[in-house]
């Protein structure tokens, strides 16, 4: 018996022009699936530049990017932000609702994130908003021994309330942050 359609052969199946309601619907979760992860990286990786404008960052918010969404290793646009040191793009963020105890996979928190890069302005910034500073990571590190392991002793300081006389309080709202 002849194949019903004439570019067939005998073990192919028909081609679906209109694919039924059901499929239809995955088809369109799918796409917006992928549409909203590519998104949230787009967000994650602007994040990661210190010197990002936060209105880019607004522009993703407002089409649909997560501020809390994870990486594949848990780190969340504030982790980012926090350790490049963009006090605009930070403040953004929290004012959008980023989570300031996210933990990633090593439960690093953006505290933890901003100790280790020595970001006294990001340090300052997200313990005003509640991130907890005895938070410890899964090799059970503070921000202040990141801080201090890493050299970086303004922001070491900064974790405990000591802020030394020559770091002037005014110091800690500069940007981006050079300290």
């Amino acid at each position: 018996m002849p194949p019903a359609y004439s570019h067939e052969t005998p073990h192919s199946t028909p081609p679906i022009n209109n694919p039924p309601r059901s499929i239809r619907a995955t088809l369109q979760q799918l796409v917006s699936n992928v549409k909203q992860k590519k998104l949230d990286h787009k967000l994650r990786q602007k994040a990661k530049n210190p010197y990002t404008s936060p209105q880019k960052i607004a522009d993703l918010v407002y089409v649909g990017a997560g501020v809390n969404t994870e990486s594949k290793n848990g780190n969340t646009a504030l982790h980012h932000a926090s350790f490049s040191g963009n006090p605009r793009v930070i403040r953004y963020l929290l004012g959008q609702g980023a989570n300031v105890t996210a933990r990633n996979n090593w439960n690093w928190t953006p505290l933890h994130a901003a100790a280790a890069a020595g970001r006294a302005n990001a340090i300052n910034m997200l313990l005003e908003a509640g991130a907890n500073p005895t938070a410890r990571t899964n090799s059970k590190n503070t921000p202040e021994m990141l801080a201090i392991s890493s050299g970086h002793v303004l922001a070491a300081n900064v974790l405990r309330g000591d802020l030394p006389s020559y770091a002037p309080q005014d110091l800690l709202l500069s940007s981006p942050d050079t300290v």
